[in-house]
């Protein structure tokens, strides 16, 4: 790697630390004193790329959840600040030098970090089960999202420490990235409502929650395979090899152009209905945004699949390969999801948009899951002999 290169990734992971950590400080400071507050350190901070009557005017989380986040603020704070702490810890654990040098200290912040996904979790479990649905900010819609979040954030910090006490490495590594991408879901959620309002500053902040969650969704769901696959090409691992004894992951017919062709034009379709259907409707935001999540998010894995397939690199070829069968099936997903939704007696408006958000969240975690048992638990422990003191650090973590 030129010198060059490890210089820019220096700087962009010490910009990244330093955003984190000023993150994590404002979510703390946010429900500490709540109900004395005219204004959170938060509030200000997002009024500047925003505008005041954004952060805190009417359909603002400001301005609507204010009784119910102070009714409910010891359960809010634990998860906040538990999962601010989450949020630092990660940093160091992803820090290569640190690993190194230190790893009595990388197996303690190991533990810590997964210590501290019961309360992250449990508060914000705690929290939905103490408010009705339609209470919880931009409404039913949203509450899947947030259960969806607790329920994956929990099993993926799980499995992240199964692998490692196995000594599955490069598997401890991979949900390692995505139990942490779950974990920056809250600022990431922030970003993206800042680019939302600058495509349409007409949209209040309930409303444009509805398009910002979904495709907060997209990215947490990808990103974990996208970093993975950068990592092994830029030297942090080898691209885990495709042994040849090992059945493909996906049948061969559904790893033919035509289905990717179709993959194509099912995303066109779904991405061209997101921008076009209506807002005003009983659904909402909440329909579109589904819509062009989902096509934004099967073109992407088509473009990844080309991509990795185009530089032969043929366990990452095939990792995508799952991600757009994933996809293509995430209407049955919805379909189910939503039946299920319905049952407990949400209104159709609800349980559609619903169902696709569950979809979101489960299809590419599968996906994922089903690559990393495959593809890189069953990898033995010298994949890392080059680089002992790592190895004995991550089998604590």
């Amino acid at each position: 790697m030129t010198t060059r290169l490890v210089t820019l990734r220096t700087v962009a992971f010490a910009v990244f630390a330093l955003a984190a950590t000023l993150y994590a400080v404002t979510s703390i400071e946010y429900f500490a004193g709540y109900e004395g507050k005219e204004q959170t350190l938060w509030d200000r901070v997002f009024s500047g790329p925003t505008s005041e009557r954004f952060a805190t005017g009417p359909g603002s989380v400001r301005a609507e959840m204010h009784e119910v986040y102070s009714a409910n603020r010891i359960a809010l704070q634990l998860h906040a600040t538990t999962g601010a702490i989450m949020l630092v810890t990660g940093i160091f654990q992803f820090w290569t030098p640190l690993r190194r040098a230190r790893p009595r200290l990388h197996r303690l912040l190991g533990r810590l970090y997964v210590a501290l996904a019961i309360p992250t979790s449990g508060g914000a479990l705690v929290y939905l089960a103490s408010v009705p649905p339609d209470e919880v900010f931009s409404g039913q819609v949203f509450t899947v999202a947030l259960f969806g979040l607790a329920v994956a954030t929990a099993l993926s910090t799980y499995m992240a420490y199964r692998t490692a006490r196995h000594r599955q490495f490069e598997a401890h590594r991979a949900w390692m990235l995505q139990s942490y991408f779950y974990i920056l879901s809250a600022p990431l959620l922030r970003l993206v409502w800042v680019g939302v309002y600058q495509v349409d500053d007409g949209l209040d902040q309930w409303d444009n929650n509805l398009y910002a969650v979904a495709l907060t969704t997209a990215l947490i769901a990808f990103a974990p395979l996208v970093f993975f696959g950068f990592s092994a090409r830029g030297g942090t691992s080898p691209e885990p090899a495709r042994r040849a004894d090992l059945p493909s992951l996906v049948p061969t017919w559904l790893r033919t152009p035509t289905v990717r062709t179709a993959a194509i034009a099912i995303a066109g379709v779904a991405a061209g209905a997101g921008v076009l259907l209506p807002v005003d409707t009983p659904y909402g935001p909440a329909l579109p945004s589904s819509a062009l999540t989902a096509g934004l998010m099967l073109a992407f894995a088509v473009a990844m699949r080309w991509h990795h397939d185009r530089h032969h690199r043929s366990t990452l070829t095939e990792a995508w390969d799952l991600m757009v069968v994933a996809l293509l099936a995430a209407p049955v997903t919805t379909a189910v999801a939503a039946l299920a939704i319905l049952a407990i007696g949400w209104p159709l408006a609800s349980a559609v948009p619903g169902g696709a958000l569950a979809a979101f969240f489960v299809n590419p975690l599968v996906a994922y899951g089903v690559f990393i048992h495959q593809r890189l638990g069953s990898r033995p422990a010298s994949v890392n002999r080059d680089r002992p003191t790592e190895t004995a650090a991550m089998a604590g973590s």
